[in-house]
């Protein structure tokens, strides 16, 4: 009798497991894809950034000289960290006055930097 119900608990033990694994939410957060043509910091980012991070009591300086986006060594020299926020919709944040980024700002964002993240 003890043999039985030591099988039965760890069988539904290992069916609860199971379960649970398969029932967590998936955290993936959608790829972005590039151009074929390089991008441009003056035409394709600096907008971006203008408009949705260098806004008042954010990346504007308000916070500090070194969270100054306005600068673009500043901002190239963080601009890996940066690929990574945006792709993980950490930045901007969702109680942003400028509102999230659009997929294709994104794609922008990780694109420019994976091309070098020049200021071009």
């Amino acid at each position: 009798m003890q043999k039985r119900r030591s099988f039965i608990f760890s069988f539904f033990s290992i069916v609860v497991l199971f379960v649970i694994q398969q029932s967590c939410v998936s955290h993936d957060f959608p790829s972005y894809t590039c151009p074929d043509e390089a991008l441009s910091y003056a035409a394709d980012i600096a907008p971006i950034v203008s408009t949705k991070c260098a806004i008042k009591d954010c990346h504007n300086g308000d916070n500090g000289a070194e969270r100054n986006w306005t600068d673009f060594s500043l901002f190239q020299g963080k601009s890996e960290k940066v690929r990574s926020y945006v792709i993980h919709r950490v930045m901007p944040l969702s109680i942003s006055a400028a509102g999230p980024l659009s997929q294709e700002e994104i794609n922008k964002i990780a694109c420019w930097v994976d091309q070098g993240a020049q200021n071009n």
